[in-house]
């Protein structure tokens, strides 16, 4: 279950990487229907993870992938 978990977790980071890209990145073309698209990729992953960990541990984790990302860490 733990490898499962850090797949989630992985996905949900790269799901957040890429919505940042979509709002500072190249990507000029349909940024709303990327940005909607990766939020809502994001919650479903956020969903699964939460059956393994609950959900304030998978928002928790969403929230710190957003904020690591946002400082550039």
């Amino acid at each position: 279950m733990s490898s499962q978990i850090a797949q989630l977790r992985d996905r949900i980071e790269l799901e957040i990487e890429s919505m940042h890209q979509g709002l500072t990145g190249l990507a000029m073309v349909a940024r709303h229907k990327l940005i909607t698209a990766r939020y809502n990729r994001l919650g479903q992953l956020e969903e699964e993870l939460a059956t393994h960990v609950g959900e304030a541990r998978a928002a928790q984790f969403s929230c710190q992938a957003y904020i690591r990302l946002a400082k550039g860490e």
